[in-house]
């Protein structure tokens, strides 16, 4: 009695895994830049909300080079996350395109606040409250929908890329999201949001750059 053929083990893309773990590295540096940034400028106090409104039109002008900012390193750690499935070999799984699903939106999402900050009314009050506004919506509206479904993909999705730490950790990360979308205050959001975005795509860049090392060295 012959034995079932077995499916040919998955072999691992040492090009993809530079490449994606860079471009991982990179778009957390630029997230944790803009939230930085948006810590600096308002904290994240719960009143910061009311405080946007009353900046200084100098400052008001940095709404849109941050939006560009985020827009830039969530694209490219987007481009990380698609990697991963690539890397695990999950792309026709649920969670593969829960994954695929997520990062979708999520671009959408930081175009959409790009071009939101792009046409602010030309100038004073009103220019300030239009960006207190998108400073307001758009990071609760990545905490609700977008974050949770990219996290939550990729933690069953890339686990085979990432290893048990980091998936339970982006697990982890799903479901606090939507608590993050509660905490008063747009800067809060701002914050906390990028960063937790920036922080996991941080760690596993540096992971997944690791083992690609190890695998061509072992090559």
């Amino acid at each position: 009695m012959t034995a079932a053929p077995t499916a040919p083990p998955r072999r691992s893309d040492p090009a993809v895994s530079l490449v994606g773990g860079f471009l991982g590295c990179v778009g957390a540096v630029l997230l944790t830049a803009r939230a930085l940034g948006w810590a600096l400028v308002s904290g994240a106090a719960p009143a910061a909300q009311g405080r946007l409104a009353t900046l200084s039109p100098g400052l008001v002008e940095l709404f849109g080079p941050a939006g560009a900012l985020a827009g830039a390193g969530s694209a490219l750690c987007m481009l990380f996350f698609l990697a991963l499935v690539r890397l695990a070999g999950t792309a026709g799984t649920f969670a593969g395109l829960a994954a695929v699903l997520g990062a979708a939106l999520v671009l959408a999402l930081w175009l959409a606040e790009a071009t939101a900050l792009a046409v602010l009314p030309a100038a004073g009050e009103a220019r300030a409250g239009a960006a207190a506004a998108v400073a307001a919506c758009f990071p609760a509206a990545f905490s609700l929908v977008p974050g949770p479904i990219l996290f939550a993909g990729i933690s069953r999705a890339g686990a085979a890329a990432l290893g048990p730490a980091l998936s339970r950790t982006a697990l982890a990360i799903a479901v606090l999201l939507p608590a993050i979308a509660a905490v008063p205050g747009a800067a809060a959001g701002n914050v906390l949001a990028p960063a937790a975005l920036g922080a996991w795509s941080l760690a596993a860049g540096i992971a997944v750059l690791r083992r690609a090392r190890v695998r061509v060295g072992a090559g």
